[in-house]
């Protein structure tokens, strides 16, 4: 069974925190997991943070998240965001016409081809020159 996990930047602390994502009524955001035997819940993430676990883990074993940027040594461009478009995760390049490529066509019958090297909020500078006009 597939796990289904959040992952969202703290306001306060601006830590990242991977759990259970809760939506309260008065559109607050929490991430809530257990530390151990202790079940935590942080408050105050910031919303445009959150992301989905796809699933998936890069060659190193990093869980890919939405949101998440890869390098992909094999493949032209190298660098792409992970983005969840029309019902799936895709591997998106440019900034015009975003090109979504199927995140499963990254693994191979030799494994996993792409490494997790940053994300769009902490790193947006490793997208710069990502444009569509090759």
């Amino acid at each position: 069974m597939r796990d289904y996990k959040f992952r969202g930047k703290c306001l306060n602390d601006c830590k990242w925190y991977e759990g259970y994502l809760v939506i309260f009524p008065n559109g607050l955001n929490c991430i809530c997991y257990t530390n151990g035997d202790e079940f935590k819940q942080v408050t105050n993430i910031i919303p445009e943070t959150v992301g989905q676990y796809t699933g998936l883990k890069d060659k190193n074993g990093v869980e890919i998240y939405d949101g998440d940027v890869v390098k992909a040594e094999s493949w032209e461009p190298k660098v792409f965001e992970i983005q969840f478009l029309e019902g799936g995760f895709c591997a998106t390049y440019g900034k015009i016409d975003r090109c979504p490529t199927d995140i499963n066509l990254f693994y191979s019958s030799v494994g996993c081809g792409i490494e997790v090297i940053g994300n769009i909020y902490n790193n947006p500078e490793l997208l710069e020159g990502n444009t569509n006009d090759r």
